[in-house]
């Protein structure tokens, strides 16, 4: 082609690769999860910070305290420590959280989690429970497969805990989140021929959803309210139960603990208005 380009004799453009990604990257995918990490610890810590604008400036300098800062803190912290109306949520998070963290721990891994570890931990796997590991069907619900699966869980059930938990006492709620998780085990189990290894609190969490259409539906809010936060949640819903056709995605489980939650929801509806009346003819007969 031109003079003084020599080529090797046998050149190399593009070889191909016949093994996993994962064993392609190297740790690669760690790094950049551990990465992302750091960055949203360094914008929590940065969030909570004290904030402060020109009057409370002046406020401060002055020796009085940081109104909006004590604010912006007791926000946070109500979303951190259980309260009031915000119980039991934050702890079945904990629990979740604190059983994943165990088997990083323990070297199981962190992206993922193997089957056969899971299954060890408490997975819900269908010879094992035929053979009188019933509690399977419960512990399963607080296992995870990997940080994703955990997080996008955990973002879901926040996000139903601080509007449902406030329009239940303790104790139905804790009802709701655990006869769903067994009825979506026990959903799973019955749906697939083949074992798998079932994990997640998914089906709790769907359970609590159903549980939050049934209250909607039953008026507990204004209807202006109800329209807008029930069309929300039934497409938040619906989003869900189709990503659960793509393989890997128990969606057994996912119908099973809606069905469970809408029921128990409609129920505790249904004693609510009868107490209701209840008091209501007490008071009058007085």
């Amino acid at each position: 082609i031109g003079q003084g380009v020599h080529f090797p004799s046998d050149p190399v453009i593009l070889q191909g690769m016949n093994v996993p990604y994962g064993a392609r990257a190297g740790d690669l995918q760690e790094r950049f999860i551990t990465a992302i990490a750091i960055v949203l610890a360094v914008w929590l810590l940065l969030s909570v910070m004290p904030k402060t604008n020109a009057k409370e400036l002046e406020r401060i300098r002055a020796g009085k305290p940081d109104l909006m800062a004590q604010a912006e803190r007791q926000e946070w912290l109500d979303l951190i420590i259980p309260h009031e109306d915000y119980f039991v949520t934050p702890i079945i998070m904990y629990a979740n959280i604190a059983l994943f963290f165990l088997m990083v721990f323990a070297g199981k891994g962190f992206l993922t989690f193997q089957a056969d570890d899971l299954i060890v931990w408490g997975a819900c796997y269908a010879p094992r429970v035929r053979e009188g590991e019933w509690w399977r069907l419960l512990s399963a619900t607080f296992l995870h497969g990997g940080v994703a699966h955990l997080f996008a869980n955990m973002v879901c059930l926040f996000y139903v805990g601080t509007h449902l938990e406030e329009l239940m006492s303790r104790s139905r709620y804790l009802c709701v989140y655990l006869l769903s998780a067994l009825t979506g085990s026990v959903a799973s189990l019955l749906w697939h021929t083949e074992p798998i290894v079932a994990v997640g609190a998914s089906g709790a969490i769907f359970g609590l959803y159903g549980a939050y259409v049934a209250l909607l539906l039953g008026g507990i809010y204004p209807k202006s309210h109800t329209k807008f936060v029930l069309r929300e949640t039934t497409i938040f819903i619906g989003i869900n139960l189709l990503a659960g056709i793509v393989p890997g995605i128990d969606n057994a489980a996912h119908i099973g603990g809606l069905l469970c939650g809408l029921l128990l929801g409609f129920a505790f509806l249904v004693v609510k208005r009868k107490n209701f009346i209840k008091r209501n003819r007490n008071n009058w007969q007085l």
